[in-house]
């Protein structure tokens, strides 16, 4: 089992979930092995993130230690903030919160 610390977008997602999807999703997470499994990874800046994808979600979190792990983002998959963060594009946590749609982010970056 892992310790998890959930960011607020992370905490936000995870409260619009019934008790059983929450449940099986620390399930899946506590069963997180790095050498047997198939987890994406993505490095933004001097970090190292690492892409679970579980049900209809893309689970992106940090492992600051053998035990410990941080998740940023619980972003429903096929959607254009998993786009944004796959691709390396630019983005602001604000962004996600509120999940903006494709003109909307042309148009932060305009300013």
């Amino acid at each position: 089992m892992h310790q998890l610390t959930f960011s607020k977008q992370s905490n936000l997602a995870l409260q619009h979930m019934s008790q059983d999807q929450q449940m099986q999703l620390i399930k899946a997470l506590g069963e997180v092995d790095f050498e047997r499994s198939s987890l994406g990874k993505i490095a933004r800046g001097a970090r190292t993130f690492y892409r679970l994808r579980w049900n209809d979600f893309r689970i992106y979190f940090e492992s600051v230690s053998e035990d410990t792990f941080i998740i940023h983002y619980l972003i429903p998959k096929h959607t254009w903030n998993d786009f944004l963060f796959r691709t390396n594009l630019p983005f602001n946590e604000e962004m996600i919160e509120k999940d903006n749609q494709f003109w909307q982010y042309l148009e932060n970056l305009k300013k």
